[in-house]
């Protein structure tokens, strides 16, 4: 498409009309496409603020996990503490180290479980 001036020197009460059909069909097309870019980017939005409701519920949920985690193994290690201090004789504390091997054991089961989690959630 070419570039042209068109220069009219008329009086005000004089009334001129142009038509140029290509220009018509020119708009509707732009029309259509704003129209198209504008559906895809409501569609982008939608999945971008779904994506994140998904990670704000994922991240909230492993916090959850990290507290309750948490005060299990501040639990598990007072028992522990507890369970070794009060052992009275040598088979007593032989029970109690059994005891608490088996609670760490747990608590670093429960640990990979979160780890996995966590995993999930970050690709």
């Amino acid at each position: 498409m070419t570039d042209f001036n068109v220069t009219f020197n008329i009086p005000s009460e004089l009334h001129f009309t142009l038509m140029i059909p290509e220009l018509d069909e020119l708009r509707v097309e732009l029309r259509q496409g704003m129209q198209q870019l504008c559906a895809l980017l409501r569609t982008i939005g939608d999945r971008m603020s779904e994506a994140a409701d998904n990670l704000t519920a994922a991240v909230q949920s492993v916090q959850t996990g990290f507290d309750a985690l948490n005060t299990t193994l501040q639990t598990e290690m007072q028992e522990i503490v507890n369970a070794l201090s009060g052992a009275g004789t040598d088979q007593a504390l032989r029970d109690a180290a059994v005891d608490a091997v088996t609670r760490l054991g747990t608590l670093a089961t429960s640990i990979g479980a979160m780890n996995t989690t966590i995993q999930g959630i970050i690709p």
